[in-house]
């Protein structure tokens, strides 16, 4: 729901609103690759490469903190993985 808002607000040219709804999916659900991914190709857009990357960073810390409790955590793995390419 935040992603589509977000969508929406970037659409009508309200950059601002949307970035803080991205971040907000992500703070909400901090393992989703959907919503990561969203938020990163926004910064791209937006041209805040510093940004998209501390958000990639702080997406695998908190994933490796996962696989180092987990190590068959297949979801983790699956997040993972993309984050890296």
């Amino acid at each position: 729901f935040l992603l589509r808002l977000a969508d929406l607000e970037e659409k009508v040219g309200d950059a601002r609103k949307a970035g803080a709804l991205l971040r907000r999916g992500v703070e909400e659900n901090p393992r989703s690759l959907q919503a990561i991914g969203e938020l990163a190709r926004f910064y791209e857009r937006t041209k805040e490469i510093s940004g998209r990357n501390v958000l990639l960073d702080s997406s695998l810390a908190l994933l490796r903190e996962d696989l180092q409790r987990n190590p068959g955590d297949v979801e983790a793995l699956r997040t993972t993985v993309p984050l890296l390419r």
